[in-house]
């Protein structure tokens, strides 16, 4: 990072592209679903108008008191309007890491840097604080959300809002913060007289995690238990039985009435059906259908299913039903034993198997970088020695 802002020297540009181009492709697995959902699937996200989207990412910026929180359980807390949050996790950034950051700050104010290796780190430090306090300010609700004259930002909240954007960014300021850690116990440990605080640091601050993470892990089911008994009133089909907003069932999809009919068998309309078995995503079963009878199926209507019989499937059509459900329609009469199943396209598998490969590279990049260096460590050393026995 140093030599991007000083230096701009070429080895830093490349070494800095080549890390890009693996993230992007090992992410290739995630991404091209992600896109084709974007833009083939027809979810209820996506009917969502861009000022609702303002709204839900405004409702769920976090408020500054949360990052600070304590050994909160992960039902989460309930400060000024943080009402979207309230009953979701604290959103703590973490005192172990919080105090790794402080350590990095206050010796970087109260010592001077021993060597011109230090000073190039003390500006990556800088770097890397003035990022972590941008997106700390971006997670929360003192940067406007909300909406504003200008469409183009408009659209641009409205989408990352429905990636969890402002509360992802406290991944990449938990990221930093974890950076800033470790260069304070660097700079720590590369002066004798501070070595004992060193130790009792590292020892201060993985208890604190522990501490922390036990708190976690043993609280993440505090949600799921009622507090009284579940009431008609509190939980009905208009609030979706207590389940959470589904942004990603489809868009004809009513919560409310899917879980109150538990729709878990077919329904026929002009057919008859035998011999139904369900596996996952995969049903089977027998059609004798006349022309336009339909079979409403236990299986929600996304892109990508297929559906294939024991004889000719040409008059068999998929599509969507009332409540978000796949519907296989008769187009003409037919009689057979039928197989709807999800398929992963071609594009998906490729992308697997791309992301695997660049996943390989760069192991094998770290493997040859660490060779390098220990093949100049011991050509140093050997040059060394042969000068002193000159």
């Amino acid at each position: 990072m140093y030599g991007l802002v000083r230096n701009h020297t070429w080895t830093v540009f490349k070494k800095i592209l080549l890390s890009l181009s693996l993230t992007l492709l090992i992410s290739l697995w995630f991404i091209v679903p992600f896109f084709d959902y974007q833009m083939n699937g027809d979810l209820l996200v996506q009917r969502e108008t861009t000022s609702a989207k303002q709204s839900v990412a405004s409702d769920h910026a976090i408020e500054p008191a949360q990052l600070f929180t304590f050994l909160k359980p992960m039902n989460g807390v309930s400060l000024g309007k943080s009402e979207g949050v309230s009953s979701d996790m604290p959103f703590s950034l973490g005192w172990a890491l919080l105090c790794g950051g402080c350590i990095c700050l206050l010796i970087c104010l109260l010592t001077v840097a021993l060597n011109d290796t230090e000073k190039q780190e003390r500006v990556t430090v800088k770097i890397v604080s003035a990022l972590f306090l941008l997106t700390i300010f971006l997670s929360t609700s003192l940067f406007h959300w909300g909406g504003t004259r200008f469409s183009f930002w408009n659209i641009v909240v409205g989408f990352i809002s429905t990636i969890q954007f402002p509360w992802r960014f406290l991944g990449i300021s938990s990221f930093l913060l974890v950076l800033l850690s470790g260069f304070g116990l660097f700079f720590i440990s590369i002066r004798d007289c501070l070595h004992n605080i060193l130790r009792a640091g590292i020892l201060v601050l993985t208890v604190l995690a522990l501490v922390e993470g036990g708190v976690c892990v043993t609280t993440f089911l505090e949600n799921s238990k009622p507090t009284q008994l579940f009431s008609p009133d509190s939980y009905n089909v208009s609030s979706s039985y207590g389940l959470m907003t589904g942004e990603y069932l489809p868009s004809l999809t009513d919560k409310g009435v899917l879980v109150a009919e538990s729709a878990r068998y077919p329904k026929a309309s002009g057919a008859e059906i035998a011999n139904f078995i369900k596996a996952g995503t995969q049903v089977e079963f027998d059609l004798n259908s006349q022309a336009g009878g339909s079979v409403e199926l236990p299986l929600l209507s996304y892109p990508h299913y297929i559906v294939r019989g024991s004889s000719s499937c040409e008059g068999l059509k998929i599509g969507e039903g009332h409540n978000g459900l796949l519907v296989v329609k008769a187009v003409n009469p037919v009689k057979t034993h039928i197989v709807v199943e999800f398929v992963e396209p071609l594009a998906w598998r490729i992308s697997e198997v791309i992301s695997l490969i660049s996943l390989f590279f760069a192991f094998e990049i770290v493997l040859l970088e660490r060779r390098r260096v220990k093949e100049n460590r011991k050509g140093r050393k050997f040059m060394f020695c042969k000068q002193e026995k000159q």
